[in-house]
């Protein structure tokens, strides 16, 4: 198998990591998707950490997708069109289909499952069940993307500070074009991937530019 340690100037990783100011200590995880950014399209690849170094999985390989329809950006905004360029932290996983092959913890969607992106309520970038307490002008109700979300991982991005206009709704979902703002890959590249995910090594993400 091959691995990643060669000289910052040669290895993509290694130079997508310091792009977005960490470095490989810094990272505390043993498993990471490198999206690796061109205009609105994308490579992802998989790597888990073996000692210092950093081993493709060869059995996922190099998947296609897309990001947000304007590109990436450092200080993304709700609404803009961006997918946030970092290093992130992948949560639980969720679906309007059944849970497929995979360790991460799966939520399934309901025709009450609302994702708040109004920025003045106090549910901003969170899931809600039902509107018993709705203070939102809108939200996304989950069921309406069949496609987009049969499968789909939070992005961990926003989700602490849940700040205000800062952008919510930041997933790895299903698709085969641009979006508003999330990652998409083919459906059966997702299945990989999930299949993949272990909760267990800390997964994480890392957006930047080719």
């Amino acid at each position: 198998m091959r691995t990643y340690h060669s000289s910052l100037g040669s290895d993509p990783l290694l130079r997508a990591i310091a792009a977005a100011g960490r470095t490989q200590a810094g990272i505390h995880s043993a498993q990471l998707v490198h999206v690796s950014v061109r205009l609105v399209s994308a490579e992802l690849r998989c790597f888990e950490r073996g000692g210092s170094e950093w081993l493709p999985i060869d059995t996922i390989g190099s998947l296609s997708g897309h990001i947000g329809k304007n590109g990436i950006s450092s200080s993304k905004k709700e609404g803009d069109g961006y997918t946030p360029a970092g290093l992130f932290k992948l949560g639980h996983a969720f679906g309007i289909r059944e849970k497929p092959e995979t360790k991460m913890t799966y939520r399934k969607v309901t025709k009450d499952s609302f994702w708040v992106d109004d920025p003045a309520s106090r549910f901003y970038n969170m899931w809600i069940e039902g509107r018993q307490y709705a203070d939102w002008s809108s939200a996304e109700r989950l069921s309406d993307y069949p496609r987009e979300y049969a499968y789909a991982v939070i992005i961990e991005y926003n989700t602490a500070e849940r700040l205000p206009g800062r952008g919510s709704a930041v997933f790895l979902h299903c698709g085969n074009s641009p979006t508003s703002g999330c990652i998409a890959v083919p459906e059966q590249a997702l299945l990989k991937i999930l299949k993949w995910l272990d909760p267990g090594k800390s997964p994480v993400i890392l957006i930047g530019d080719s």
